[in-house]
């Protein structure tokens, strides 16, 4: 007890406080063992952990979950910093569904030396952002030698319906800035053996000066 660690001359009062501050900080529910843990931490401590853990890449606004397999996947990207493989791992933690690197020399034709490319996929909204935060993964990720020649993003969409027939309606608001948005890609799949597709698209291409 608390109060065993008052002198003998304690007063009634100082003994009552001292038993309801132990009885209070005893309710506290402290889960020491979750801190480090990205998958169990406490979902307000998720920024300090992403900081022991030396984030690259970070976004207050991003979900939850997103968050999590960041902080999870740090380890591994630093533990290969400098590798296809750290820039892949770091590309999958941020959510991207394909990705696919190409190094100079397996470019057909080759490409300047010492340079690559990335392609990579998501079936989310495919915004500027996104594309900034692949960007500064990447660069993070890898070897100091190696140079980043393009970095494609692309929207991809598909549908797997076992049906004889089926409609689908597909619509897109596409703003394309300076240089942020090298090409994006639309892609409808469907194994049917009849199928109708509508499509619509309104694309906006901004002036040089709107990127500034």
């Amino acid at each position: 007890m608390a109060t065993a660690l008052l002198p003998p001359s304690s007063s009634a009062l100082e003994r009552a406080l001292a038993t309801l501050d132990a009885e209070r900080m005893e309710a506290i529910e402290v889960r020491i063992g979750t801190l480090w843990n990205p998958w169990a931490c406490p979902a307000p401590f998720l920024p300090w952990l992403a900081w022991a853990f030396s984030v690259d890449v970070w976004n207050p606004d991003w979900p939850e979950a997103k968050k999590r397999a960041v902080i999870a996947a740090s380890f591994e990207v630093h533990r290969h910093k400098g590798t296809r493989r750290a820039v892949h791992t770091a590309l999958d933690a941020l959510g991207f569904e394909t990705i696919r690197i190409v190094e100079w020399w397996q470019a057909d034709p080759p490409g300047a030396p010492y340079t690559f490319e990335v392609d990579v996929g998501s079936t989310g909204a495919v915004t500027p952002a996104l594309q900034s935060e692949a960007l500064a993964a990447i660069l993070a990720a890898k070897n100091v030698r190696s140079h980043l020649g393009d970095l494609r993003v692309a929207l991809q969409q598909a549908s797997a319906v076992p049906l004889m027939a089926a409609a689908s309606i597909v619509g897109e608001d596409i703003a394309v800035y300076p240089w942020l948005l090298d090409s994006i890609e639309t892609r409808f799949s469907t194994p049917l053996l009849g199928a109708c597709l509508y499509g619509a698209e309104t694309g906006t291409v901004y002036p040089l000066e709107a990127a500034a």
